[in-house]
């Protein structure tokens, strides 16, 4: 593993797999890893290598913890669960919209002084083509 044969020189793999190890508690393969740092195979924007060094420094049955309770955190057992956040399962609250409602926008709202502001900017916009156009007759 880490020999630099397994993928392209350029390849995510590496990194990929220096994740997995590290989840998995990297005592066993710290030489591996360490000599891939150096051969430039493992991306350090992916995982750095002080990651590993932190993860050395705690307890081995404390981060094994920690995977198993983010693996809980991630798991689908319960699909309705994971989901309910999603907004297409959530209502949308009753009552009337209001007017100033875009749901076009980033935001969804726009006040009446950011509608101004475009309707002036438009018009601005409008009056320098009329303008550029009658100068060139």
């Amino acid at each position: 593993m880490f020999s630099g044969q397994e993928a392209d020189e350029d390849s995510d793999l590496w990194g990929l797999l220096a994740c997995l190890v590290y989840e998995l508690y990297p005592e066993e393969l710290m030489h591996a890893i360490s000599r891939a740092y150096e051969d430039g195979l493992i991306n350090p924007g992916m995982i750095d290598y002080q990651s590993f060094e932190r993860a050395l420094g705690r307890d081995k049955n404390e981060h094994i913890e920690n995977l198993r309770k983010d693996f809980e955190q991630r798991s689908l057992d319960n699909i309705h669960d994971s989901m309910s956040w999603w907004a297409c399962f959530n209502p949308e609250p009753e009552g009337p919209v209001p007017m100033d409602y875009h749901p076009a926008s980033p935001m969804g709202m726009l006040s009446n002084k950011s509608q101004k502001r475009k309707r002036s900017k438009k018009k601005k916009r409008k009056m320098s083509k009329a303008s550029k156009r009658k100068n060139r007759r």
